[in-house]
Formats: structure tokens, sequence, C-alpha cells
């Protein structure tokens, strides 16, 4: 079972979704690390950070792929004031949403945080609510933002993205099943240290979009619980998705892979003695 991490009182008097939880101050809340994967969000990453700085009291961390936008070369411009907080990690080029994270969340764990929180850069995912997530490790080994959760927002998108990605979560909650999970392929989540631990040392595969099924899966047969609460999710106003036809198939490709391996586990289990 994790340990629950201490959170400020005055957060639970609000409802979660509402926008409105108080931060508290900044030393009453458990050292947490915000990680924000990038590549070419040169437009979005000054608000971005502004933002992050006004409605949380958390680290940052910015893991730029080598953008050629010039958005590792911005971060380390806004890394260079100590007011926000900020680290910056460079890697050699685009390899994915996923190893991207895992590089922050290895730092994380390796500068002591107790918790990291995954979002992206785009502000589609509001820094408003990024206390809220981390709120909810009080009683869960990782927290998801849904955007299926009774309560949930989505603003900006168009009919036929919505029914799709409706779809691809149904197809994901009737395959994996694990308790407490309403959307699988949203990136917006909280990891206690232990749920941490369990992505950086398990030998897992995905690196892009996909990995956000498998870690989740990991963290379920790690025996932490999960828990979903709604967000306010805004399509992105500057720049463009990187969410391409290939990303797509290898999540469909990913869940199908990791519900055999559940089943081929759970038949493993009904034939010990």
């Amino acid at each position: 079972v994790a340990r629950a991490m201490k959170i400020p009182d005055e957060v639970r008097r609000h409802p979660v979704g509402d926008g409105r939880t108080p931060i508290g101050a900044p030393g009453s809340w458990p050292r947490t690390l915000v990680i924000v994967p990038t590549y070419n969000e040169a437009a979005n990453l000054k608000r971005l950070v502004a933002r992050i700085r006004e409605a949380c009291p958390f680290d940052l961390c910015v893991v730029d792929d080598g953008s050629p936008d010039g958005t590792g070369q911005l971060a380390d411009r806004l890394a260079a004031d100590p007011a926000n907080r900020m680290v910056v990690l460079h890697r050699a080029g685009r390899s994915g949403r996923g190893g991207a994270i895992l590089a922050g969340l290895r730092y994380g764990l390796a500068n002591d945080h107790e918790g990291c929180v995954e979002m992206d850069a785009d502000l589609s995912h509001l820094p408003e609510q990024v206390p809220e997530l981390v709120a909810g490790l009080a009683e869960a080994g990782a927290v998801i933002g849904s955007r299926y959760e009774e309560g949930s927002r989505i603003t900006g998108w168009p009919l036929r993205r919505r029914l799709f990605s409706r779809f691809a979560n149904r197809f994901a909650r009737s395959l994996l099943r694990v308790p407490g999970v309403s959307d699988y392929s949203n990136g917006f989540r909280a990891y206690g240290r232990p749920a941490c631990s369990v992505i950086v040392e398990s030998e897992l595969r995905e690196t892009g979009y996909a990995a956000l099924a498998e870690w989740i899966v990991a963290i379920h047969r790690a025996g932490l619980s999960v828990r979903s609460i709604p967000i306010r999710f805004t399509d992105r106003t500057e720049g463009r998705s990187k969410t391409d036809m290939s990303e797509i198939v290898a999540t469909f490709r990913a869940v199908i892979r990791l519900w055999l391996a559940l089943r081929r586990g759970a038949a493993r289990r009904e034939m010990r003695p």
C-alpha cells in the first residue's frame, strides 16, 4: 500500500474540479515536481510557466526533445530566473513523450521529490488544477485527470475527435479494467513516489503516448491504487498536436498487448496449486 502524502487540510474544502482550490503556503505541500515534455512549444511555454508559478508552489522540470523552434533555448532563459523554480533537461532528439516523462521521473526520484505530476505544454491541461491532482495522492498511489468523469468538460474539440477519444477509452476500459481509471489516454496525472519508482524500475516497452496505458497497468499490478478526478480540458490554440496516426495505432496495439499479458498472468495464477 502506498504511503499517503501529507496534503494541506484546506484543499479538501472544495469539490474536485471546481478550479478554486487554494494552494496553501509553499512549505505546507510535499515536495512535488511538475514534468512538462516539449517539442516545438515556444508559442506556449512562457505562458505555461507563468501560470504554473501562479497556480502552485511546486518545482518544474521541462524536458525538451531538441525542438527546432527554439523551445529548449527559451526554457533555459526561463530557468535562469530563480523565481521559476525550474530545471531543463535536453534530449538529443524527438524520441517519444513517454521517454521524456521517464527522464523527468528519474530526475524527481534522484532529487528527493515525494511526488511527480505530468502535463502537456499546450495549455490543454490547466495548471490551476495541478494542486487538485496532488491532493488526490493523499488517498491513492496515482491520480488521473479524467475527461470522462462526472463534472469534467472538454472545450474546443470537434465532434469527430470527441467520438474517437471516447471509443478509444471505452476500448481500453473494456480490456484492461483497472479500477478507478476512466481515461487511459490523458497525460495529466500525479504519481506518488512509490508509483514513480514502479514506472522507472519496470521493464516497460512503450515510449510514446501508448506508455500512458502501460504505466497505469504497471502501477495497478504493483498493488497501488489509482483514482480519477474530473478536469476541464481545453484544446490547444497555439502550435500543432504531436499525436499522429502512428501514435494512435501504437496505442491500440499496446492495449491489446497489455490485455493479453494480463490474461496470461491470470491463467498462470489459476494453474497454481
